[in-house]
Formats: C-alpha cells, sequence, structure tokens
C-alpha cells in the first residue's frame, strides 16, 4: 500500500486532478479498458496491485493511478493510430516526469512505457496522465 512519506500526498493528488483545468469534470471510469487491471496474486479486496483509468469521451484526456504492485497494462479503447502525450507523475513527491509522445496501434491500443523506477511490477504508486497531441 501507499506510504504516506509525505504531509503533501492529498495536495499532490489535487494537483495532478486539475493539472488540466476543469477537463477532470468530463472525466469517465474506464477501468475495464486496463489489460491487466489487476497484478497475478494481488488481493481481490487489497491495496496493492490494481490500476485505475479515467478518461473522456473523446479520449482526448486519460488519468491514471497504479497503485504499489501493479504490473504495465496495455490500455484500449483509443483513437486507432493516433499520436498521444504520456506523463508519469510520483503522488508521494508531487513530481512530473518528461512528457512523451506515444502512438496507438491501428486497434486503438497503448503500450505504456516502462514505470520510472523500472520495476514491473512497481515499488511505489505512480499516475499518468494521457492527452491527444493535436
Amino acid at each position: 500500500a501507499l506510504k504516506f512519506e509525505s504531509g503533501n500526498y492529498m495536495q499532490n493528488l489535487r494537483s495532478f486532478m486539475l493539472s488540466e483545468g476543469d477537463k477532470y469534470q468530463r472525466l469517465g471510469l474506464s477501468s475495464d479498458d486496463i489489460h491487466p487491471r489487476k497484478a497475478p496474486n494481488s488481493p481481490e479486496r487489497g491495496l496493492d496491485g490494481w490500476s485505475f483509468m479515467m478518461r473522456t469521451a473523446e479520449c482526448d484526456l486519460a488519468l491514471l493511478y497504479f497503485e504499489n504492485q501493479a504490473v504495465l497494462p496495455k490500455l484500449s479503447g483509443f483513437e486507432p493510430g493516433t499520436l498521444y502525450s504520456f506523463q508519469w507523475f510520483n503522488p508521494v513527491s508531487g513530481q512530473w516526469k518528461p512528457a512523451i509522445t506515444i502512438k496507438t496501434d491501428e486497434d486503438g491500443i497503448l503500450t505504456l512505457p516502462d514505470f520510472p523506477d523500472g520495476q514491473n511490477p512497481s515499488s511505489i504508486d505512480w499516475a499518468a496522465k494521457i492527452l491527444e497531441c493535436r
């Protein structure tokens, strides 16, 4: 589970959610498009190994959260052959990693870059933002 090493954790999550202004209000739960959503051997009702996604209906913004011990998934339901900006966020430190550009395949599947900690499954919680490149 998440280690609360920073008293600013909730403030960091607020900054993450508001990083695109009020666009977060258009997000809907899309966790069924995460494959796999739960890491093997993770508890069904635990706080480790799960991944979550909220996305706009237009697929132009998605926010993801990966619990400690989550495995790197593939994401479906995006626009095929489309460029997206992808950026990791550390919810404990509040630090953003540099954004990169990734492209969906012909089926609208995004293959994510490695977790910033280089671990798979992850060794800490991570969040990520995906924006359609325009």
